[in-house]
């Protein structure tokens, strides 16, 4: 293991000839050569983020060398092949080349080092196949006072992906309950990062923009694009635990296709800011939100109300209205959605939803006023009923039931 190892090298070090000979030294060492494996890179920077590298490699290391130790300028640059990086619950896969730099030097010497990985694949790391492609990857890491015996002081790490392709937006349904009525079909996305990860602190972004974003609610098609923009505030690397208070999404150019109505407008929009919010991305994926709902108007809304096969015809009178404001809470856990409350309101139209889906679970009712016309879809185990008596009542009334 990488304990041993070490002690291995140490003991090496420890050697009475070598002892003495690096003790009085101060040299300019140039040296070339292969090495089967990385993993005594690994041993030296142990951190927190399950940081490790995994390949054979070509190496070039420039070192200057004062009493047995590495001063400021020595350099180890490592051409690896077939590089693969391990980071958090991810790894990547592809064509690297790393540049180690002693800053401080000494006897706990300060090193940095510079990682670029391209024509990565990306994925989990029980994941089989990778959906993430073409991915740029930059690492640039800070790892101070460093021994023989590991680093006495955590790593402080910049994660960059620059560039990056998924394949298949299908593979975020882990998002979502298994069996649930919303899932994503077919699409692709380019995705970006930068963020500055420390042993208990995150911050950055993460961009993903969808082209051709397919979808299916029960058995209406949906298409639109998606703007993903994950503000990462604050958290806890090592644990996966996130704060992504201020982020957004963006959700346009939406169509619907169902057995009674087409709804097909590029200038039609919906945007979600989330004022407050919170994710533990292990899976099973946690998510817990606050957020702002700003809608361009309800006609998609109305096309997935019409091709119900009981409602009221004063529905689609709903299409003309504009500018639908509300808030909303939603929680992912257990393989659970849960959303307690989602309401957006304006002088003319309210539309209001809550609701629960499991594996096995899909309740829910969906509220609808048009002035003085007021209407509620239940749903309960998948079987769905409108009904105009007390509906505003009704839907207050209701309380998702966690199972």
């Amino acid at each position: 293991d990488q304990d041993s190892e070490l002690d291995q090298l140490s003991a090496a070090l420890d050697q009475q000839d070598l002892k003495e000979l690096l003790a009085v030294a101060e040299a300019e060492l140039i040296i070339l050569g292969s090495i089967s494996q990385l993993d005594w890179l690994n041993a030296l920077l142990k951190n927190s983020f399950n940081l490790k590298l995994f390949g054979a490699a070509q190496l070039i290391a420039h070192l200057h060398m004062r009493s047995g130790w590495p001063i400021q300028g020595s350099t180890l640059a490592i051409q690896p092949n077939d590089l693969s990086v391990n980071i958090l619950d991810y790894t990547v896969q592809g064509d690297g080349l790393m540049i180690f730099k002693v800053e401080h030097g000494g006897s706990n010497p300060d090193v940095t080092f510079d990682i670029e990985l391209t024509n990565g694949l990306f994925k989990r790391l029980n994941e089989k196949e990778g959906f993430i492609q073409d991915v740029s990857l930059k690492l640039q890491g800070l790892q101070k006072e460093l021994t023989y015996h590991g680093p006495k002081q955590p790593l402080e790490l910049q994660l960059q992906i620059p560039s990056a392709k998924v394949k298949d937006m299908s593979v975020y349904n882990h998002f979502l309950p298994e069996d649930s009525p919303l899932k994503i079909t077919a699409g692709k996305a380019d995705l970006k990062a930068d963020i500055k990860l420390m042993q208990d602190s995150a911050r950055g972004f993460v961009k993903l923009q969808t082209q051709d974003l397919q979808g299916q609610i029960d058995a209406n098609k949906i298409s639109a694009q998606l703007l993903v923009d994950i503000n990462v505030a604050g958290g806890a690397a090592r644990t996966m635990d996130f704060d992504i208070s201020g982020s957004s999404l963006l959700l346009d150019q939406v169509s619907v296709i169902g057995s009674q109505q087409y709804f097909e407008q590029p200038d039609w929009y919906a945007k979600i800011d989330l004022n407050k919010a919170s994710v533990n991305y292990k899976r099973p994926v946690t998510l817990d939100t606050q957020a702002r709902i700003k809608i361009k108007d309800t006609r998609p809304v109305v096309a997935l109300l019409n091709n119900e096969k009981k409602k009221p015809n004063w529905l689609s009178k709903m299409l003309t209205v504009e500018d639908i404001q509300g808030t909303a809470r939603m929680n992912l856990k257990d393989k659970q959605m849960v959303i307690p409350f989602a309401f957006a309101e304006s002088e003319k139209v309210d539309i209001g939803a809550k609701g629960i889906i499991t594996q096995s679970t899909h309740d829910g009712v969906f509220y609808a006023r048009y002035k003085k016309l007021k209407g509620l879809l239940k749903i309960k185990d998948g079987k769905r009923n409108f009904d105009i008596i007390r509906a505003k009542k009704k839907f207050d009334e209701y309380s998702p039931q966690q199972k």
